[in-house]
Parts: structure tokens; sequence; C-alpha cells
């Protein structure tokens, strides 16, 4: 009971003492904690540790607490406490801590690390941290290995101290500072503190993971810029810059109570070239931090609240603008998630992380292997990039998705195709989120493709030929027509003319085996109401030049004259690189070469109607704006098709002439 008294007294005290101290903002200590040359701590229950409830943070003090207890409150007249604590903190789960950090947070609920030395490396139990004889303070592991040092042996160094600011120093006999954290920030800047020319403040790689990842914040001559990626990192936030003298002072960004300045090497003296306005604190208790999630926000502690409030601090409006809005491979619109098969409404090639959250990110189900790249095919979805896309090389798309087939690395190759002709190709090896755009204003300027690399589920047969079957209805088609199929198709061999590989005349369902056609039929490309945008016009002019090369070698070049007679969409099948085969020769009819025109009964599928006959509206898309870069072929194709349609059957072209006008070589 008395001991439970004194308890309480010490309670009384601290509480006091806090609320004193945040009356007036300057602290009259010149450090919070000092430690002498050989001075060792284990990180073992014998150190001083926190006693909060609930299982608020876990940290091992090996400072001993400026107030002379570890217990904190925070009560209804005491909204925040100024207290920095340098210690072992657990990176893991508090009940069973088996990974440690050195670092030093503020000492309230809802620990916040301010820095730490070892978050790429946890330690364990029984890890040690030592001020040298000779200066250096180094983090051994319990089994003696050397994880972190300070590198400043014979610099002089007399003792540490953790200043009231939250800066770790390492001072000399003069009291100046040998080392400081501040010059070596992990991913949080406090009050006071500055990121200079060079430095960084990189985010952990996730929630639970404490290591470094790959995105971080910096500061470059011309202003401040957030990055993703490590190898070739690309900025996903630039701070706007209005100073244009040049001096010779470098760049550096500085938090204050109340703002976040930016200095840039061109600026006028005496002024930031940019400042971000922030919420002011009272007490001067607040810090900005780079989160695993990239965004950079503001904490500060909540008056009345008793926890941290944040917000964000960089100006970007659009969530999908996020580098991992909606996680690796995720397909960001309208701040909705998907993943890229689910866009296409293909399945199987992709699943979410987590199948009870969209926005959870996706994997490939099959992942890639760069022994298996003959195997590889795209994925390709139109009006599709991301935060950051470089120019990299002037290409066509065929070398654009070549090279990345080729590139064991590449996961992802941007296509881009301006309203000046000009195409690019940017191969991505990071996979960030992607961000579907709006195709009647984004297509104004330039039309994006994103080609996802991928494979696996696939049909496969004997000897690693790719298949796909067609299911042939036995009431539609009869076993004469089937018959038909199968001995014209098997019996010719063109490249724009699909192989078949086997078939099955069993009963009424008779299944066509044919060669795998990744992009599926040409009707999903030009009628599915869930694309953003149609086929670009170079892809779609390849597309009917394909499909008449293959019909001009079935009427002119093949051993049998054979006339196909059911044309549609849903027969012309596209590969990976959107080459045409025709296919479904269920109703082709055989004709002497001599004829030219010839007369059956009818013919096609059975009341079938092309979706554009009966719909009103203009002839060309709208949503379709790179027509007016390829004006001339387009009326060329146009006056094709009239050509095609004349009532007088004499008049109109053969299907080698169409050829010549579609490659250019003939006129209308």
């Amino acid at each position: 009971m008395h001991h439970s008294k004194i308890l309480l007294l010490l309670y009384s005290l601290v509480i006091i003492t806090s609320f004193s101290e945040l009356s007036n903002p300057i602290f009259n200590k010149s450090f919070v904690a000092n430690a002498d040359l050989g001075t060792t701590w284990r990180n073992n229950p014998s150190l001083l540790h926190n006693e909060l409830p609930d299982d608020y943070f876990s940290m091992r003090l090996i400072f001993p607490h400026p107030y002379g207890t570890t217990k904190i409150s925070v009560g209804p007249h005491v909204d925040s406490v100024r207290i920095f604590a340098c210690g072992f903190f657990c990176a893991g789960l508090a009940a069973t801590c088996d990974a440690y950090i050195f670092s030093y947070l503020l000492l309230t609920p809802s620990e916040k690390v301010i820095w730490s030395a070892n978050h790429n490396r946890t330690v364990s139990e029984n890890a040690t941290v030592q001020l040298t004889e000779l200066g250096d303070l180094v983090l051994y592991d319990a089994d003696g290995t050397l994880i972190w040092f300070t590198n400043t042996t014979n610099k002089s160094v007399v003792g540490t101290n953790l200043t009231e600011s939250g800066n770790l120093v390492l001072l000399d006999h003069t009291n100046m500072e040998v080392w400081r954290s501040f010059d070596r920030p992990t991913d949080t800047l406090v009050t006071g503190q500055m990121l200079q020319l060079g430095q960084k403040l990189m985010a952990r790689a996730s929630e639970t993971n404490w290591g470094e990842g790959k995105f971080y914040l910096s500061v470059l001559a011309d202003g401040m810029y957030a990055f993703a990626g490590v190898d070739t990192p690309l900025a996903y936030y630039q701070s706007p810059t209005g100073g244009n003298i040049t001096t010779n002072t470098s760049a550096y960004i500085a938090l204050k109570n109340g703002s976040l300045e930016v200095f840039t090497s061109f600026r006028r003296i005496g002024a930031p070239d940019y400042q971000i306005r922030l919420p002011p604190d009272a007490y001067g208790i607040q810090f900005v931090r780079l989160d695993w999630d990239r965004h950079l926000r503001l904490y500060q502690w909540g008056v009345g609240s008793g926890d941290w409030m944040s917000s964000d601090v960089l100006d970007i409006a659009d969530p999908c603008s996020y580098p991992l809005a909606c996680v690796e491979y995720g397909i960001c619109s309208d701040g909705q998630c998907s993943c890229p098969d689910v866009a296409l409404r293909q399945s199987g090639l992709f699943e979410l992380i987590d199948s009870r959250e969209l926005n959870s990110g996706c994997f490939l189900t099959d992942s890639l292997s760069c022994g298996s790249l003959h195997k590889a095919r795209f994925l390709a979805l139109p009006n599709t990039t991301r935060f950051n896309v470089i120019h990299d090389w002037t290409t066509n798309e065929g070398n654009c998705k070549s090279s990345c087939l080729n590139d064991c690395s590449c996961k992802v190759a941007f296509f881009l195709h301006t309203n000046n002709s000009s195409c690019f190709c940017f191969l991505a090896s990071d996979i960030f989120s992607m961000i579907s755009v709006n195709a009647q204003t984004y297509s104004r300027n330039f039309t994006s493709y994103a080609f996802f690399k991928v494979q696996g589920h696939k049909p496969v047969l004997s000897k690693g030929k790719i298949a796909t079957a067609s299911v042939v209805d036995g009431i539609n088609q009869g076993e004469t027509e089937f018959l038909m199929e199968v001995q014209t198709v098997g019996s010719i061999n063109h490249v724009h003319l699909v192989n078949l590989i086997g078939f099955s005349a069993e009963k009424s369902h008779r299944p066509l085996v044919y060669e795998y056609m990744p992009n599926g039929s040409l009707d999903k490309w030009i009628y599915a109401k869930h694309q953003a945008a149609p086929l670009d016009w170079e892809t779609r002019l390849k597309i009917i030049t394909d499909v008449a090369r293959g019909l001009a070698y079935l009427h002119s070049d093949c051993r049998q004259t054979i006339a196909h007679l059911d044309i549609k969409p849903q027969n012309i099948l596209l590969d990976d690189m959107f080459s045409a085969k025709v296919s479904d020769f269920g109703l082709a009819k055989l004709i002497d070469r001599e004829q030219s025109t010839i007369m059956t009964r009818s013919r096609g599928t059975p009341g079938y109607l092309a979706p554009e006959w009966p719909a009103a509206g203009d002839l060309i898309d709208s949503r379709f704006m790179d027509l007016e870069l390829h004006s001339d072929e387009v009326f060329r194709v146009m006056n094709l098709a009239l050509w095609c349609l004349q009532v007088d059957t004499s008049r109109r072209p053969s299907m080698s002439m169409v050829v010549k006008v579609l490659e250019g070589t003939m006129g209308v």
C-alpha cells in the first residue's frame, strides 16, 4: 500500500513537471540524457522499460529518463509530453519480441520512432550498444556480430547526448558535435531538423517491415522530390520552385512549427522558394514522416484526443498518382482498384493478394521466369499508364514488346503514341500501380498502352504446343459442314490462317483445337463496353490487312480456291502481337479457280447482324482521337470499303487488289 502511494506521487510529479515544461516550449535543459566513454548497455529485462498498459509499445531504455521514472501518463489536463527516449525498440510482437532496433522515439502512447540505426538488420535479446573508450558508438548482436557503428574512433569523442530536440549526438571535450543523427535521418524529420542536399528520407518496406523500401524523399538543387524505385528512380512528386537567382548555397528543406520550407540552390537569399503551410502546434510537438504507403504525413499530438493526428503534406490530389495506390500490378481508376485481367474480362492470369481487399494488389498466378521467356506473352491494356513514364527511346510497338520479351527484368512495356506521330517505349522492371486514364481527354495528347508480360494458364498439348478449343454445337452446324472445316483448315497453311491442331467428332459436341491466340477474337476489342478506348489506328489497319492477306490466299494462292462465306469479327483471332488470323471454315465453299463469282444458297451465321448495322451515330468513334493523325490512310480505307460494297459485283475489287490498296501500293 505504501509502495502504491509512492508510485502515485511519482506519477503526479511527472504530470506536473511535464505540464510546466509544455507551458514553455523553450526547455531549460541543454540535453535530455548523456553517457560517458566505456559505457555498455545490454538488451535484456534489466534495462529500464516502459510500463504503459495495453502494450502500446515495448522500449528498453538505455539512457535514464530525465524525470527519474519510466512511467508516462497522458490525462485529461495534459494533452502531450515532449520526451525523447533512446534504447532497444521491439520491432516485432511485443509479447514475444525477437527483433529489436536501436532507436529513439517520442515516449508517448502509440509509439512514433524518430530515428533508428539498424532498421535493415534487427538484433536479438542480449545485443549490446557500447560507447567505446576510443569514442565509437557501436551496436553488436548477441553473438558478437558487428551490426552498426558511428565510425568516430579517435575523433576526440568524450560522451553522447540525446538532446531535447531529438538529436542523438557525440560530443568532444569542447562540447562540439562530432557526429549527430540529424545528419543521418531514416524516415522522419522533427521540428527544427533539416534535410540537406544528398540526404534522404527512406520509407520502410511495409507496415510490419522496418527495413528500407523502394521509396524516398530527397532534396535536389531545384527542389524537393519524392521518388519511387532504387535502381531507376522515378519522381512521383516535385515541389514547385519560384526563385531564379543562382547562389552558392546548398539546397535543403526544413521543418518548422507550422511549415515545411524548401530552399533550392537558385533561391533569393533568406527566403524559401516554396513553403508548405502546416497546422501549427502550441508546443512544437510535430514531425513529418514518409510512411510505408508513400504518403508524406505531418503528425502532431491531438489536443484532448490523447493520440497522434496525421495529415498529408504533399499536394497530390489524385489518389491514383501514388506509386502503390493499388499496390503491385493493380489498376487504379477513379480511386478504385482492379487486376489487369479483370479490366479485360479475362481470368486466371492474376489474383488479388487479399481476396477481401480490392486495393491489396495483384500477383501473377504463374510467375515469370528468365528460363522460360519463350513461353511469355503480353496482356495489352489500352489507355493505361502509371505515375511516371520516361520516354526512353523511339521505336514502334512491335520492337517495344520484343525488347521487353527478350529482357528478363522487364515486367511491363509502356508504349506511347503522341499527337505528333512520335512513338516511345519504356520498359519497367519495378511493378507499381497502373493508372487507367480517361480516353476522351487523355488521347488528345497521346495514346498509351501497357503490355503486361505474362505466362501460363494456356492449354498445352503434347510436344509443348499451345492450343485453344472452339466447341461446335451439332444443332447449329451439321456433320457435313463440320468435316468440311476439318478438311479445309487441315490442308492449308498460311501465316494469317489459323492452324488446326486437332478435333473430336463425338456426338453433338465437336471441339476444334486451334493454336492458342492470346488476345482472343476481334469482336472483344471493337464492341466490348468495358474497353476504355478502341484499338489505335495502326493496330486496326494491321488487323484488316492481315485478314485481307489471309482471304487473298484462300481466293487465289491456295491449292484449292476457297470462299470463306462467314467473315465476322468473332472469326478473326488475334495473337499477342495483334497479328490477325482467319478461323471457322465451317461454311466454306470450294470453287473452281476459273470462277470469279459464285452463287450459293443462304449462308453465314443464322440470325447474325453486325452490331454496327442497327447502331445510330457517327461513322467514326469519338473516342478514337488518333484518326486525325492518319487522315489520308483513313480516307483511303473508307473509299476501299465503298468500292467493296458496290451493287454491281463485277465492279468490286478482288482480295489481292484489296491487299495492295491496304499496303499503299495501289490507289482506289
